[in-house]
């Protein structure tokens, strides 16, 4: 802001004064003594802090100085019984969460008879395992020695196709599948291979 009586009519003038030209207005010295003793804003600036306030957690006060607050509490506690689930804190405590789309991949043993195959689950995993990840929306693989299986709903079935090289010029596909209203507590799924060759 100026000092000049000039200014200060400009300043009448747009704080709502009738008439800018004033003849003889002028500023008494201690008005504009007052104005220029206004301190211009300066940027805010945060008090200093050193090495002895490391780990602290720290407010900033009325006077614009630094207090110790408060830490935030901990995470609540877990047990082995949640192995395996998925949690989220809701009101302090953990919850189980639903789990999100993802992958979920199984490892079995395979066992062939003439066109018929066996696929045994490993790591004690049950038919309701895989079941139970298909439920909740994620997609499931088999994977057994030299093939990988893809799920496929197939009514009352879960079905896991797949297509792998037996050797040089033979590749073998079909399916493996289990009923899920009466194969949810086993491990193994059955089905049957067709062997074509073809031209490698």
């Amino acid at each position: 802001m100026g000092t000049t009586s000039e200014e200060l009519k400009k300043l009448y003038a747009k704080l709502g004064g009738k008439d800018p030209k004033v003849a003889g207005f002028s500023a008494p010295g201690e008005i504009l003594n007052a104005i220029n003793e206004i301190p211009l804003p300066t940027e805010y600036e945060l008090p200093t802090v050193t090495t002895e306030d490391a780990g602290d957690v720290l407010v900033v006060n009325d006077e614009g100085k630094w207090d110790k607050g408060e830490a935030g509490g901990g995470l609540p506690e877990v047990t082995t019984d949640d192995n395996g689930d998925i949690l989220q804190v809701v009101n302090g405590a953990w919850a189980k969460a639903e789990p999100g789309v993802g992958i979920a991949v199984y490892t079995g043993q395979t066992e062939t008879s003439g066109n018929y195959i066996t696929v045994t689950l490993d790591n004690n995993k049950k038919n309701r395992d895989i079941y139970n990840d298909v439920s909740s929306g994620k997609i499931v693989f088999i994977k057994t020695g030299g093939a990988i299986y893809s799920c496929v709903l197939a009514g009352n079935f879960i079905r896991f196709s797949n297509s792998y090289a037996i050797s040089g010029t033979e590749v073998r596909v079909g399916s493996v599948s289990f009923n899920t209203s009466t194969g949810l507590d086993g491990n193994t799924l059955g089905g049957y291979n067709v062997s074509l060759t073809t031209q490698v």
